[in-house]
């Protein structure tokens, strides 16, 4: 999980915004019991849409481990500055399974 991150450069921005969002998985799960199949149904629970998007304006990506299974764990990346994924400029966050 990424801690909260001082400073205004993007990359601290988009950290800070990944934060959130995972702030926002962990509540989803102990609502519901499970992650959401997408990301939009954390703006449905209060999380602003801006947080979904990176500093530079792309989409933050979402994927669910083992979507439909419960507390699978998930994975969050941004694709930095040059908005392709698989560069060394990505920062990820990931989430492994909950066990019970």
């Amino acid at each position: 999980m990424l801690g909260p991150q001082c400073g205004s450069s993007p990359f601290a921005r988009t950290a800070g915004r990944m934060y959130r969002v995972e702030l926002a998985l962990r509540d989803f799960v102990a609502a519901t019991g499970d992650y959401p199949e997408r990301l939009e149904q954390l703006v449905a629970r209060g999380l602003s849409l801006e947080l979904l998007e990176d500093a530079w304006g792309h989409a933050i990506r979402y994927t669910p481990r083992v979507p439909g299974h419960p507390l699978a764990g998930y994975l969050l990346v941004s694709a930095g500055r040059d908005g392709e994924i698989g560069t060394e400029d990505d920062l990820a966050a990931t989430c492994d399974p909950v066990s019970r």
